[in-house]
């Protein structure tokens, strides 16, 4: 599996990303220490992206999506919802979107969230 990054969404995360950060392409769907919603019924995915110390604990999230500007690591089910080839670019809003080869967009909107110790300070 594979996140295709465009040159605009590149320069976006890397230019907010703490030294040394893991990246998480977290499903916010209310399970997994980087999720913040309660659990939903509703047919829209949200998904993040996660700054996390290098450090952190992420026995959650051991699912690993190859990327150009390196490894996102992801709960293993949210796999599910992702195709095998996906894309993140900027939108004309300047927001993060997330979608597959296959099956369009999948976030509409992924915002970027720093969970770093750095961050807490």
């Amino acid at each position: 599996m594979r996140i295709e990054l465009s040159e605009e969404a590149a320069e976006k995360i890397l230019n907010q990303k703490p030294d040394g950060a893991k990246l998480i392409l977290n499903l916010n769907d209310g399970a997994g220490k980087f999720s913040d919603l309660a659990g939903s019924c509703s047919l829209d995915l949200a998904f993040d992206l996660v700054f996390a110390d290098s450090n952190e604990d992420l026995h959650e999230y051991t699912a690993e999506i190859d990327s150009d500007i390196g490894t996102f690591y992801a709960k293993p089910y949210s796999l599910d919802y992702l195709d095998q080839d996906n894309h993140l670019r900027v939108s004309g809003m300047g927001m993060l979107v997330l979608s597959g080869t296959y099956s369009g967009t999948i976030s509409g909107n992924v915002p970027v969230k720093d969970k770093t110790s750095m961050a807490k300070n």
